[in-house]
């Protein structure tokens, strides 16, 4: 099911990753340009993107999670990382 994510929380999900724009927007199959839209919510981001970029995430490791009573929406590893 696709959800959409604030520009700030798909900006988070890319900082946990520590990927290059450019690298990111390869692994996800979308331009350069429709990702810094979805960054930033200049421009409309068609829901195929949206799908595209989640789904990227998500075989990162990256998880998305909703609002609760006591949280808002945001980000977190799916699994604890390793230490380097």
């Amino acid at each position: 099911m696709a959800v959409y994510y604030s520009p700030d929380i798909l900006r988070a999900a890319r900082a946990l990753t520590d990927l290059p724009a450019a690298d990111f927007a390869a692994k996800a199959k979308v331009s350069r340009p429709a990702l810094r839209n979805a960054e930033t919510g200049e421009k409309h981001v068609t829901l195929e993107t949206i799908e595209r970029i989640q789904r990227a995430y998500e075989e990162l490791g990256v998880e998305f999670t909703l609002p609760g009573p006591d949280h808002g929406a945001g980000v977190r590893w799916r699994t604890p990382q390793a230490k380097s």
